[in-house]
């Protein structure tokens, strides 16, 4: 990847890369920047090729050139969101073994010693330090409390995923400008990042594009590239009802979620004539690992599409054999994107690397037309009193029985230790009746969420994805608030 910025900067090093509050960078600056970068590692003591270099940095210009310049210096870059407590970094940069630490702010105490980047322009190309099979960035899944899991990925692995999303529907040049509102130390962000200077196009970073549809920045910079997960994607089409988006977008990408078939529609009419571009995939993969034809959408709103580039993609069952069309299996990926497995976890790397397939730990079919349908994740299947309840399954019925745009189901325990469902739908409180009375006419009892609550907007990670465990401790308090109440029996109620 470090490389290629450098053959863009030496074919035409005035090129546009990104723009923010400071100016324009060209691409020969940004090259010139991961050099310096490089080149402070290599004369820093504490650095020793394929050692782990921490990136606590906001999405900046300074990240592309800090990211790029630890792999031109042999390094492994772990990007650690700089949003977290300062305990909770030095934990992940302690967990990582990062000997180095860069950020672009002074003052940071710890048992790691960090630096101060400063990155300054210098045009001398590099030599290559890497090999493509070699680690060269551990991305951390989302995880609220507890330490998440360290995806360990190659330099292959990210030049091909960048490479192969390139060329999908989104169909990335030079001319294109992306504005960059998610954040680069997760999958979806990093994907935007490497899948652009690929291209040779333009990173755009506006601190006063704020809202969800920061329409003044996208046609003040003339965006052509807009990216969103589902959760932005219900304030997007709520937003624009009485709005059109700038006529420079060309397309609108969604991912790192499912999005609800219904929003998907009601979202590509609403910010028509630019596309709706749906995506699926996982940090396991790199990045993505399929991407719907707009042209589809409207024919299979509740496909995720067919594989990008250089991906193949089986539905098999429990044993690893192929299922027919339309029949429900496990989704497994193969393709140069699949990690290298879990930093520190070789039961869980075995796991889900087996027979040279990537097991996504999703469920789904496909069609006769070689559509991808999701049908959940396989962790979404749970026992309520006694009873195998599939989540994903129930939020699809739901969101389709009452016309929600959004419905999120997560398992919660019991002041007593036994397993419950709750259920938040995003939407007045006439959502909220609408779904509880779905539920009593098509569930049994067992398998009824025990807490339904409609919500304004569902809490997310800054990974894009909803924040499960807030959400479960949520429901844990509703039913011990329940249980306290004089008279009140929660039995009676999930009756």
């Amino acid at each position: 990847m470090a490389e290629v910025i450098f053959e863009i900067a030496l074919r035409d090093p005035q090129r546009p890369a990104t723009i923010d509050g400071d100016g324009t960078r060209t691409y020969a600056g940004i090259a010139g920047a991961a050099l310096s970068v490089a080149r402070f590692l290599e004369t820093d003591p504490a650095f020793r090729r394929g050692g782990h270099v921490a990136l606590v940095l906001y999405s900046t210009p300074a990240y592309a050139a800090a990211f790029h310049g630890v792999l031109l210096a042999g390094g492994v870059a772990v990007p650690i969101p700089p949003t977290l407590p300062e305990e909770r970094i030095e934990e992940l940069v302690a967990w990582t073994e990062c000997c180095l630490r860069l950020e672009d702010h002074a003052g940071c105490e710890g048992s790691t010693r960090a630096v101060q980047l400063r990155a300054r322009v210098d045009a001398a190309r590099p030599r290559p330090a890497g090999r493509p099979g070699k680690l060269a960035a551990i991305l951390l899944t989302s995880g609220s409390t507890g330490p998440p899991k360290g995806v360990m990925l190659s330099g292959g692995n990210l030049y091909a995923n960048a490479d192969a999303i390139r060329l999908s529907w989104l169909g990335l040049r030079a001319a294109d400008r992306a504005l960059v509102t998610l954040p680069f130390h997760h999958a979806f962000g990093n994907s935007i990042l490497q899948s652009h200077l690929l291209a040779g196009s333009c990173l755009v970073f506006d601190p006063a594009a704020s809202g969800p549809v920061p329409l003044e920045a996208i046609d003040r910079h003339r965006i052509t590239a807009l990216y969103a997960v589902p959760d932005q994607c219900v304030l997007l089409a709520r937003s624009l009802r009485s709005r059109t988006l700038p006529e420079s977008a060309r397309f609108l990408a969604v991912a790192g979620g499912r999005l609800a078939p219904d929003l998907g529609l009601r979202l590509a009419d609403v910010i028509a004539p630019t596309e709706l571009i749906v995506m699926y995939g996982q940090t396991e993969a790199t990045a993505r690992l399929t991407c719907l034809d707009p042209g589809w959408l409207h024919l299979a709103p509740d496909s995720i599409g067919r594989p990008i580039p250089g991906v193949e993609i089986e539905i098999v069952d429990e044993q690893g054999g192929a299922v027919g069309p339309g029949v429900v299996g496990a989704i497994r990926a193969r393709g140069p994107g699949s990690c290298l497995g879990y930093w520190r976890d070789p039961a869980a790397s075995a796991q889900i690397l087996r027979g040279g397939w990537l097991w996504t730990g999703d469920r789904g079919s496909v069609d006769e037309f070689g559509l991808l349908h999701h049908a959940g994740r396989a962790d979404d299947i749970v026992k309520i009193g006694g009873r195998r309840v599939d989540l994903g399954r129930l939020c699809r019925e739901i969101e389709s029985g009452i016309g929600a745009a959004r419905c999120v189901a997560v398992p919660f325990e019991t002041a007593e230790g036994a397993q419950r469902c709750a259920l938040f739908v995003v939407g007045p409180e006439s959502h909220r009746d609408a779904a509880l009375a779905w539920c009593r006419n098509s569930l049994s009892r067992d398998e009824r969420p025990a807490v339904i609550e409609a919500l304004a907007d569902i809490p997310i990670l800054d990974s894009g994805k909803p924040d499960t465990s807030a959400l479960a401790a949520r429901a844990r308090l509703q039913w011990i608030g329940r249980a306290l109440q004089p008279g009140s029996s929660n039995s009676e109620r999930e009756s």
